[in-house]
Formats: C-alpha cells, sequence, structure tokens
C-alpha cells in the first residue's frame, strides 16, 4: 500500500519498487529477519531530513527511542535548517546535517562526500521516519547497519531489514511514535 498523492510519484514508486522488488527478489525470499535485541544496539541513525515542521512532529519518539536504548548513541540527520530544533535535546547526542536536493533543488550537493563519512560510521540500528523511496535509497541502503527499520508506504521496504506495520491514517506524531515498539523486538 503506497501513501502517496502525486500521481506522477506515485507511478515513478511503483516502478522503482516493481525494479527493486525484482532486483532484491532472492534475498527477500531468504529474509529472515533476526530479532533487535535492544543490548546489542550501541549506535542509532534516525533519519529526517525534510521540512522544519516534519522534524518537530518526529521529535516525541526521540524520548521512548532514548528509554528502550538507554546506552546506545543517537544520532539524527536532518537538513540544516532543522539542526536548531535539535540543539541541546537530551535525548540526541550529535545532530548530522545534509540538504537532499529532492527535497531543496537549490541544494549544492556533496552527497558521495556525506555517504563516504557516513559509512566509516558503525551503526547498529538505522531509522528511516519518512518512508520514503528516496531517502533509503540515498541515506539508509548505503549505510552499513544490522538494523534497517521504516514503513513500506513510499517504496524501497526491500532495502529495510524490519519492515513497520502501517498503522493507517492518524497524526504523524503518532505515525513516527508508532515506529518506537520496532516490529523483531526482543524484550
Amino acid at each position: 500500500m503506497y501513501k502517496i498523492i502525486n500521481r506522477r510519484k506515485l507511478w515513478a514508486t511503483r516502478l522503482a519498487d516493481s525494479a527493486g522488488k525484482l532486483i532484491f527478489l532472492p534475498r527477500l525470499l531468504l529474509r529472515k529477519p533476526r530479532p533487535i535485541e535492544p543490548g546489542s544496539i550501541r549506535d542509532i541513525l534516525v533519519i529526517r531530513t525534510a521540512y522544519i515542521g516534519d522534524v518537530v512532529m518526529t521529535l516525541p519518539m526521540l524520548k521512548p527511542l532514548r528509554q528502550r536504548f538507554p546506552a546506545a548513541r543517537l544520532s539524527f540527520l536532518t537538513a540544516p535548517a532543522a539542526a536548531p530544533l535539535l540543539a541541546g535535546n537530551p535525548y540526541v547526542d550529535e545532530v548530522l546535517t545534509f540538504t537532499p536536493r529532492w527535497f531543496y533543488p537549490s541544494a549544492r550537493d556533496g552527497y558521495w562526500h556525506f555517504i563516504r563519512r557516513l559509512r566509516q560510521r558503525h551503526v547498529d540500528l538505522v531509522i528511516e521516519t519518512r518512508a520514503d523511496i528516496r531517502e533509503l535509497f540515498a541515506f539508509v541502503s548505503p549505510v552499513k547497519a544490522r538494523y534497517k527499520v521504516s514503513y513500506d508506504v513510499g517504496g524501497g521496504g526491500y532495502l529495510l531489514t524490519h519492515v513497520v506495520p502501517y498503522p493507517g491514517v492518524k497524526h504523524r506524531v503518532e505515525y513516527h511514535l508508532d515506529i518506537g515498539p520496532i516490529p523483531g523486538m526482543s524484550g
């Protein structure tokens, strides 16, 4: 089920998703998600790069995430305009910034340099809160992480290790909070 209103984006996503599912079919058939052990998570990356209001609605998920993984380092990847919202947040250890061109057309790129830096990190858990195929391809896919979690309503679910069941239409804050009880979580 896709939750995409724009018809052009919907068809592009369907096409990209169909191709991706064919390419990754063997992996999808053999995939058995490993339970996520809270004690094994030392580094978490939360991704929400677009729009300040969307980042604001993602903030309530940080406290439950910190409570579930108290010893983990929590990094938040966002656009530079939203970074001040996270400054001083007691649940975030680090704010990473990148301006993706697909949301901000006037942005300077530097994507490959940023991805090289991101790949050098050891990340145990990546949570992509937008459920957008562009973000999954751009940030989740290249990052080496044992667990990659999001909804599969914007395409690219085949890039995830754990798909969160889509809860249906609800307030964005609740939508983000639903990612907190990650499927396959033990304990």
